[in-house]
């Protein structure tokens, strides 16, 4: 194997002896090595897919106004998702006795699984 010195910041060196410390590493030599093999496969996958992109189609420019176009769509979808989620069902009084009917046959282990998406409902 090859030997290699390099100078770090006593910082990042106090860091490195850190995790050698806490049992994640054997040596010094185990972390960095781990870290440069992690950079390696890191790069053996993204390489791949930055080709990929290059072969997908015709270049397009991406400008300020494009990003800002994507941002607010993703923005619109969020929020729109959002607001889905948090409406409320609002039922009558003839729906909510029908719903205790059918809760209450149920067997009270699936009663107590079901309860909290019960709560959601507003009753009139």
């Amino acid at each position: 194997m090859t030997q290699l010195n390099i100078s770090l910041p006593e910082s990042i060196q106090f860091f490195i002896e850190q995790q050698v410390a806490q049992g994640n590493y054997g040596t010094v030599n185990d972390y960095i090595l781990h870290l440069i093999l992690q950079e390696q496969a890191k790069i053996a996958r993204v390489e791949p897919l930055l080709l990929e992109g290059l072969d997908s189609g015709e270049f397009m420019e991406v400008t300020d106004e494009w990003w800002e176009t994507k941002r607010s769509q993703l923005v619109q979808k969020i929020q729109d998702t959002q607001a889905r989620m948090t409406k409320k069902i609002f039922i009558t009084p003839k729906a909510s006795q029908d719903i205790d009917i059918i809760f209450l046959t149920l067997p009270k282990t699936t009663r107590m699984q079901h309860c909290g998406f019960l709560t959601q409902y507003v009753r009139h």
